[in-house]
């Protein structure tokens, strides 16, 4: 492992950091679905991702980014991004590629459940989105 530690430690311990409050060794499950800071200034800073915080569960919370953490320590990567489902990861692959006036080419397969909500999207601001058959 690149920081010198067994894979069975960082499985366990990766991205876990002592609650200062409780002292729980343990990250706890945040179901809050939004932040408070000290100040508009403060909460401004973490928007403008100035300063480190969170402010909403949808960009993320501290059970997500404890998550994320100990996935890149396990890849042995520099960060990792958790999504809620699998359509949000393979978006976001895709959206981290494609620019403005670029076209994915992607194959209709009437069982695969993305297809659908693919097609009615059909590319959106990215580009467009251009359905092949099995057989091309």
């Amino acid at each position: 492992m690149k920081n010198g530690l067994q894979f069975a430690t960082l499985a366990v311990h990766a991205g876990e950091v002592t609650c200062p409050t409780t002292g729980a060794l343990d990250t706890p499950i945040y179901q809050s679905t939004t932040f408070a800071s000290a100040s508009a200034q403060e909460m401004a800073e973490v928007y403008g991702e100035e300063k480190p915080g969170f402010m909403y569960t949808r960009y993320g919370n501290p059970t997500i980014h404890a998550l994320e953490q100990k996935f890149a320590a396990l890849e042995g990567g520099e960060a990792a991004l958790a999504t809620a489902t699998g359509m949000a990861a393979i978006s976001s692959a895709i959206m981290g590629y494609v620019k403005v006036g670029d076209h994915v080419v992607a194959f209709r397969d009437p069982e695969q459940p993305g297809a659908r909500s693919a097609r009615y999207r059909g590319g959106g601001a990215c580009g467009a989105l251009a359905w092949r058959p099995f057989d091309d």
